[in-house]
């Protein structure tokens, strides 16, 4: 019937038709946004729209205009010179154009298109929209090498990656990230951490790597004092601390020790005294 269609184009159930019918809406939507071409996306108020479709319209700053809100579609032949097309979004007509007319209310807030102020704004949002599809394809992109991480042996087993400069990276970065805010302004001015602020994320990255290890040492003693703190002694987490404060050598420990030990010595003193007397106390 349709020779021109290949055999594996061909849909023979209603999930392979709504699949393909939606692939298709997804590509029109991209072309129309891609191309910039002179279509409105709209949408019915009274319908849903797709989510993930929502939440990239708004990443990309595109408004969709609303029937009856925004606009009124036009029934039979379109007569009009400067013709203006819709493509629903969603509702019954999903995946359609349609000529349309502004409602009074979105002409008011229209401009000429072929005035000058229109052409600026019209070039100023095809850049933006442009770097924002950029920024789409990164976040596509990570999203791939996220996913395929962790169905790696180098993430999962044990020996099959080595210590290198990038599990370095993720270290430092980890014990940066677990500074509480204060400390992080702190430490972030004394080690001049913003040095490359101006090649932003990768600067960053950049200084990190060029602490040394006594530099670090500051931000890993930091990180674990506050973790820990409030362990009691008997905890790993407190000896661990412990050992840290014995190697600072200016915290007088054995100082601390001799004075508890003299009240404790007391205090067991008083304790004998008063089993003593209630022993003898036995009649």
């Amino acid at each position: 019937m349709f020779p021109d269609v290949k055999e594996e184009d061909r849909c023979f159930d209603k999930v392979c038709f709504n699949n393909k019918t939606e692939k298709h809406i997804e590509n029109e939507i991209d072309n129309i946004i891609n191309n910039a071409e002179d279509v409105y996306l709209i949408r019915s108020k009274h319908q849903d729209t797709d989510d993930e479709l929502t939440q990239k319209l708004k990443k990309l700053g595109i408004n969709v205009l609303v029937n009856y809100d925004d606009f009124e579609t036009i029934h039979g032949k379109d007569e009009r010179k400067n013709k203006i097309r819709g493509f629903w979004i969603n509702g019954y007509d999903h995946g359609k154009y349609v000529s349309i007319r502004m409602t009074k209310k979105q002409e008011e807030k229209s401009l000429d298109p072929k005035s000058k102020e229109s052409v600026i704004a019209q070039v100023e949002k095809i850049n933006t929209r442009a770097k924002r599809m950029l920024e789409l394809d990164d976040e596509k992109v990570h999203k791939r090498i996220i996913e395929t991480m962790c169905e790696t042996e180098e993430l999962t087993v044990i020996g099959k990656h080595k210590y290198c400069d990038a599990t370095e990276k993720i270290s430092r970065l980890i014990l940066w990230n677990a500074l509480g805010w204060p400390k992080k302004e702190h430490y972030g001015k004394l080690l001049d951490i913003d040095k490359y602020q101006k090649e932003g994320s990768v600067g960053f990255l950049k200084r990190l790597m060029e602490l040394t290890k006594d530099d670090m040492a500051i931000i890993i003693n930091n990180v674990g004092y506050d973790a820990f703190k409030s362990a009691l002694p008997t905890f790993i987490e407190a000896m661990a601390l412990r050992r840290l404060a014995e190697s600072f050598g200016s915290i007088p420990i054995e100082d601390f020790e001799k004075e508890q030990k003299a009240i404790a010595d007391k205090r067991i003193s008083r304790q004998k005294e008063r089993v003593f007397k209630l022993k003898k106390s036995v009649k």
